[in-house]
C-alpha cells in the first residue's frame, strides 16, 4: 500500500487469482492487500470491499487477539512458512456473520514498492467444514461403538498378532481380573484344552474377511473356576492383517441347565416305564393280601360256623370249636382296615398328619419287626391335603426301605419347625447310602419320594446318618395360621 493509500498488486497476481485455494495477503499493519477469487467465494466478500479491510473483519471477535499474537510471533520467528492450525484451531468469519473452520498456511514475502521493500504475509486457506463435520460424526460413532462394546454383557477382546490389545468390562468380569492382567498377554494362554481349536478359528476368520467363525472353548478364571464358552471370531476390517475381535459368550449355566434337564428327563422316562409295572405290582399285592389274609380268615370263620352248626343243638353255644368266630371276625376286620389304610390313610383326613404318623410308626414296628421311635413338635401346622399325604407317603416309604433293604435294627423319625418349613428326618442304623450311591438315582421308591416332595413345593435329600445308616430329610414349606391344626 502506498502513502496515498493505493493497493499494490504483487507480482504473479494472475496466478494467485486462478488457484483453487483461497489466498489472502495482509501487510505489516494487518490490512488486506490481496484477495483472490477463491477467497471471495469462501468469505462472501467482493475483493473491492475486502481490500484495505483489517484482517479482524474475517475473524470472529473472540479469536482476534490470539490471531494477532500468532502473526506477530510468526513475523519474529524468521520462518518462511508455517501451518497456522498447528498451534491453534482456526475459525473464519463470512460476510453474513456465519463461522466456519479453515486450514491455513501462512508465509512471508517481500515486495518492492515506490517507498521501498515491504513485508507482506500471505495466507493460503481451505474450507474444512465438511471434513470437520465428518470427523465429528466419526468421533460420535466411535464413542457410541466403544460405549456399546463396554456396556454389553458379552465379554469381548481385541486380538492383534495373537496378543490381547483391548478388553471390555464384561471380559474382566468373566476372567475375574483387571484389564491390565489381560492386555498384552497371548490370548491362547487363557484357553483351556481347546486353545488350538480357537487358534484355527482365528486363522479361518483372517483368511475370510467378513466371516464369523464359531468355536466352543473353555477358560479358567483367576479363582480356578472353569467356564464353558462359545467364541465368535471375526477379522476387523481396516485394522490390519492380523487384528481380530472375539466375543466370548459364557454358556456354563446353560450347559449345566441342559444337563440337569436331560437327567430329569431320563428320570421321568424311567418313572413312566416303571409306573405301569408299579401299578400291576400294587394290584397283585392287594389281591394277595385280600386272598391270603382276609380270604383265609373268612374261610376259617365259615368253617367254624359250619362246625358249630353240626356239633351243637340249635340255640345252644357249643364248646371245642376250631376257632372263636368273634375273634376271627375281629381279625378279618383288622386285616381289612390295614389293607384300606395302605391304600389311603383316612386317619389323615379325620385326625391330622401327626396322629397318622404316630399310627404309622406303631404299625411299622409291629409289621416290619423293628422299633420305630417318633419325636414330633407339640402341634402340627396347617398343611394342605396334598402336602400332608406327601409327607405321610415319604415317611412310609422310608420306613419300608429301612426294614427291607438296609438291615436296620432301629429307626428314628424326628420332626421340627424351622425357618418356615416342616422338617422331617427318617434315620436308621443300617447299611445306609451316600450322596454318590447309584441306588439313589435308580431306586423307584426314592424317585417317588423326590417327586412327591416337589409336588408339595418342597424337597427331599438322601445321605448317610452320623455313625452310619441311611438318612432321608424332607423339607416342606408351611403357611402358619392362627390356631394351627393340633395333634
Amino acid at each position: 500500500m502506498t502513502d496515498a493509500g493505493q493497493i499494490v498488486e504483487p507480482p504473479a497476481s494472475s496466478v494467485l487469482q486462478a488457484t483453487r485455494e483461497a489466498i489472502l495477503a495482509i501487510d505489516e499493519s494487518q490490512r488486506v492487500i490481496l484477495f483472490n477469487l477463491a477467497a471471495e467465494r469462501m468469505f462472501g466478500w467482493p475483493a473491492a470491499q475486502a481490500l484495505g479491510q483489517s484482517i479482524d473483519s474475517f475473524i470472529p471477535a473472540r479469536h482476534r487477539g490470539r490471531h494477532a499474537e500468532h502473526v506477530k510471533s510468526f513475523g519474529a520467528s524468521g520462518l518462511a512458512m508455517q501451518a497456522m492450525d498447528e498451534r491453534l484451531p482456526i475459525t473464519a468469519l463470512r460476510s453474513d456473520g456465519s463461522e466456519f473452520p479453515i486450514a491455513a498456511t501462512i508465509s512471508r514475502a517481500v515486495v518492492e514498492t515506490p517507498q521501498g521493500p515491504r513485508t507482506m504475509f500471505l495466507a493460503m486457506m481451505r474450507d474444512i467444514s465438511a471434513q470437520v463435520s465428518l470427523q465429528a460424526d466419526l468421533a460420535r460413532a466411535t464413542a457410541g461403538v466403544r460405549a456399546l462394546v463396554e456396556l454389553t454383557p458379552v465379554a469381548i477382546w481385541i486380538i492383534d498378532a495373537g496378543r490381547i490389545i483391548s478388553v471390555n468390562r464384561a471380559c474382566t468380569t468373566l476372567f475375574g481380573v483387571e484389564a491390565a492382567a489381560l492386555v498384552g498377554a497371548e490370548y491362547a494362554g487363557f484357553i483351556e484344552a481347546s486353545a488350538q481349536a480357537v487358534v484355527d478359528a482365528a486363522d479361518a476368520a483372517l483368511a475370510r474377511p467378513g466371516s464369523i467363525v464359531h468355536v466352543p472353548a473353555q477358560v479358567r478364571r483367576a479363582d480356578g473356576a472353569l467356564r464353558e464358552l462359545e467364541v465368535a471370531v471375526t477379522a476387523l476390517a481396516g485394522q490390519g492383517l492380523s487384528t481380530l475381535q472375539m466375543a466370548l459368550v459364557d454358556v456354563t449355566e446353560r450347559h449345566e441347565e441342559a444337563r440337569a434337564l436331560e437327567a430329569t428327563q431320563r428320570e421321568l422316562r424311567f418313572l413312566a416305564a416303571r409306573s405301569v409295572k408299579a401299578r400291576e405290582e400294587e394290584r397283585r399285592s392287594i389281591s394277595r393280601d385280600l386272598h391270603d389274609d382276609l380270604g383265609q380268615r373268612l374261610t376259617a370263620l365259615k368253617m367254624a360256623l359250619y362246625a358249630d352248626s353240626l356239633e351243637q343243638p340249635a340255640g345252644r353255644a357249643g364248646t371245642g370249636r376250631p376257632a372263636d368266630p368273634l375273634r376271627l371276625v375281629d381279625d378279618a376286620i383288622a386285616a381289612l382296615r390295614r389293607i384300606a389304610s395302605d391304600l389311603r390313610p383316612t386317619m389323615i383326613d379325620d385326625l391330622g398328619l401327626f396322629p397318622a404318623l404316630e399310627w404309622l410308626a406303631r404299625s411299622a414296628s409291629e409289621h416290619l419287626g423293628i422299633p420305630v421311635k417318633l419325636a414330633l413338635p407339640a402341634s402340627c401346622p396347617k398343611l394342605s391335603p396334598e402336602a400332608a399325604i406327601a409327607i405321610y407317603r415319604i415317611v412310609q416309604e422310608a420306613l419300608t426301605n429301612s426294614a427291607r433293604h438296609s438291615g436296620a435294627a432301629r429307626v428314628d423319625v424326628r420332626g421340627e419347625l424351622r425357618d418356615g418349613e416342616l422338617l422331617l428326618t427318617v434315620q436308621d442304623n443300617g447299611r445306609g447310602f451316600g450322596p454318590g450311591d447309584p441306588s439313589i438315582a435308580g431306586s423307584l421308591g426314592l424317585l417317588g419320594m423326590r417327586e412327591r416332595a416337589q409336588m408339595a413345593g418342597g424337597r427331599v435329600a438322601f445321605g448317610k446318618a452320623p455313625g452310619g445308616g441311611a438318612r432321608v430329610t424332607v423339607h416342606i414349606p408351611i403357611a402358619l395360621m392362627p390356631g394351627g391344626q393340633g395333634r
